[in-house]
């Protein structure tokens, strides 16, 4: 055989190559199927040009071992790292592309694997954080229609409470201000004035001074003479009489005098403790050249107590006798009551005050009117009257009233009573209708007629007069006027029978009605007797 096929020294080398390898192996004890079919395999690298040295390298490429370690991850598919032959084909940069496998750390997605902490899914429960929905919850920042409750500044329509700034109107009560001239009293030259708007005085003084001027301001205002009146008026706490002495007089400036005038207010000296009272001054009435300040028209006059202890806070009791509470009358001729003082200050007046419901007036002794007035009353011990100057039945009609009575004790308490009545001062109504007026009669056989009140029932009564002498019959003869009694019906039908025999001549017949109240109306009528039969009645 080696005759025909001469023997190179490459097929040598070629030969030893292969009796090394299949030492190895036998040395390695592997199997010699799987071995040497893939050895066989090798020669394919062999075909590889010398670089079959290469193949030594690809003994480096054994550091496809390394793949090993991917072995490791799969350790049960260690059969497969045949397949790692493969990896050989590593030298297949293609599967470099498996290096992409190591994008296979897209297995890291496998880490999404981790998303099995997707069983922190449970926390895809989380994207029940679709409960970021629940952002949508903070869309419950819709919450922010909460910021709609900002549109509460709708609460500005409260800023509409600013409108309340009507309180502007309180502005007005700067107007109130009015005291500014009473703050910047410098009167007109020429002008007369109180010299204080208040002055005071103790209670033990006797006697308070009170100073007036005639305002002279650079010399100007002392032209011409001028004269002003003065007094003390009601509506003090002081009382008139018990306090103080009620004055009055007048004050003179010559011409060319701007000193300063007074004039003094009596006070009396009391062993009451009572609080300070006051006394209004007044002044009025200006003759001559000049006017009245109005800023200075009038002062206070305070009066100090000069007792020590306690002060009387006890009102006194007042009571309101006639007319009874509730009750109808026909006239307020006389009102009267009583009242008592138990704090020590002793009563010092008691006034009245008769109110008009229907028409909301006072009456102010001679009429009424819109203001209050107060009436005076007579005190004596501890009953009070008052019987002039009230309204008469032509200035009351028939109307609902109030009564109030007013006691202040020598402190300045009061204590108060009132009364409501109604007034009737219409009369009934009445009517005559026997005899007739002018009639011509042989006799007086009856006299009757008809009687009614819209407040109760009603007494009738007659009169039968004489002309001759002016006498009246009073059911025995002839004498002075005797009313005579009459039959009245439940309808107010009224008659009386009963009558002297009368000679001829003039006379008259007179029906009068009463109501429950006093009220009363009367009806007269005249006639002639023409033809008469003498009696013992007639004289």
């Amino acid at each position: 055989m080696f005759k025909h096929f001469p023997v190179r020294a490459q097929h040598l080398t070629v030969l030893l190559a292969g009796v090394l390898l299949s030492g190895v192996f036998c040395a390695v004890g592997a199997t010699p199927q799987s071995p040497n079919s893939e050895p066989t395999r090798t020669p394919e690298p062999t075909k590889t040009p010398e670089p079959t040295k290469k193949p030594e390298p690809t003994r480096t490429p054994t550091p496809t071992s390394k793949p090993e370690p991917t072995r490791t991850p799969e350790p049960t598919k260690k059969p497969e790292p045949t397949k790692k032959p493969e990896p050989t084909k590593t030298p297949e940069p293609t599967k470099k592309p498996e290096p992409t496998r190591t994008p296979e750390p897209t297995k890291k997605p496998e880490p999404t694997r981790t998303p099995e902490p997707t069983k922190k899914p449970e926390p895809t429960r989380t994207p029940t954080p679709t409960k970021k929905p629940e952002p949508t919850r903070t869309p419950t920042p819709t919450s922010k229609p909460e910021p709609t409750k900002t549109p509460e500044p709708t609460r500005k329509p409260e800023p509409t409470r600013t409108p309340t700034p009507t309180s502007k109107p309180e502005p007005t009560r700067t107007p109130t201000p009015t005291p500014r001239p009473t703050l910047a009293p410098t009167p007109a030259p020429g002008s007369i004035a109180f010299i204080e708007p208040q002055f005071s005085v103790r209670e033990d003084a006797g006697t308070a001074l009170i100073s007036v001027r005639r305002v002279v301001q650079n010399g100007v205002g002392t032209a011409g003479a001028v004269t002003v009146k003065y007094q003390t008026t009601t509506g003090g706490t002081a009382t008139a009489g018990s306090d103080y002495s009620v004055v009055t007089g007048t004050l003179l400036w010559a011409a060319g005098d701007g000193s300063v005038k007074t004039f003094r207010v009596p006070i009396t000296d009391d062993a009451t403790r009572e609080p300070t009272e006051t006394v209004f001054l007044r002044l009025y009435d200006l003759v001559g050249n000049g006017t009245i300040a109005p800023s200075r028209q009038t002062a206070i006059l305070s009066i100090l107590d000069n007792e020590t202890g306690d002060i009387d806070t006890i009102a006194p009791q007042v009571t309101i006798t006639s007319p009874v509470a509730n009750s109808t009358v026909s006239n307020l001729n006389t009102i009267t009551g009583t009242a008592r003082d138990e704090g020590g200050s002793r009563l010092a007046r008691v006034d009245l005050f008769i109110y008009r419901l229907s028409d909301r007036k006072y009456w102010s002794g001679t009429e009424w009117v819109s203001r209050q007035v107060a009436l005076e009353t007579s005190l004596a011990g501890n009953v009070w009257t008052r019987s002039q100057g009230n309204p008469t039945p032509a200035n009351l009609g028939s109307d609902f009233y109030l009564i109030t009575a007013v006691a202040t004790d020598g402190a300045g308490n009061t204590g108060r009573a009132s009364v409501q009545v109604s007034v009737d001062a219409l009369p009934p109504s009445l009517t005559l209708s026997q005899p007739m007026a002018g009639a011509r009669l042989k006799a007086l056989m009856r006299a009757s007629g008809t009687v009614s009140d819209a407040n109760g029932s009603s007494s009738v009564v007659v009169f039968l007069k004489r002309a001759s002498d002016g006498k009246y019959w009073n059911g025995h003869e002839w004498a002075r006027a005797t009313p005579l009694g009459v039959e009245l019906s439940d309808s107010g039908e009224w008659a009386r029978t009963e009558w002297p025999v009368l000679v001829a001549g003039n006379y008259s017949v007179t029906a009068t009605a009463t109501d429950s109240l006093g009220n009363t109306v009367s009806v007269t009528h005249e006639f002639t007797i023409v033809a008469s039969t003498t009696s013992a009645g007639s004289a």
